[in-house]
């Protein structure tokens, strides 16, 4: 397993996986508006995304929201969005999602 930074070259291979994260919050199915989210928020640097990859296939992300804190009077990043594949959890995935973010979050400031 991998874990990557995502950029706007890897919407199409993370929109199912937001898709199939966005469903499991009883949203409906939207492939094309969650290809259309994912490759917004990369091109604007909107968020952040770490995906884990297995075998060429996505299988699971967490991502990053950038914004700041008025009271610590710095930057500060909100975890919004942590999912992975059903049949790929207990497996560590998320752990290493997470410590994807950790890391990322650290190296920021």
């Amino acid at each position: 397993m991998e874990i990557k930074q995502a950029t706007i070259l890897n919407a199409d291979e993370i929109a199912p996986l937001f898709d199939a994260y966005r469903q499991f919050y009883t949203q409906p199915s939207d492939l094309p508006g969650a290809n259309k989210y994912i490759q917004t928020r990369l091109s604007r640097q909107d968020s952040v995304i770490f995906y884990a990859c297995e075998d060429k296939a996505c299988i699971g992300f967490v991502q990053l929201y950038p914004t700041f804190s008025s009271i610590g009077m710095s930057k500060s990043l909100i975890l919004n969005d942590l999912f992975v594949a059903p049949d790929k959890r207990k497996k560590g995935v998320g752990e290493k999602l997470l410590q994807a973010a950790k890391d990322y979050a650290h190296e920021m400031g």
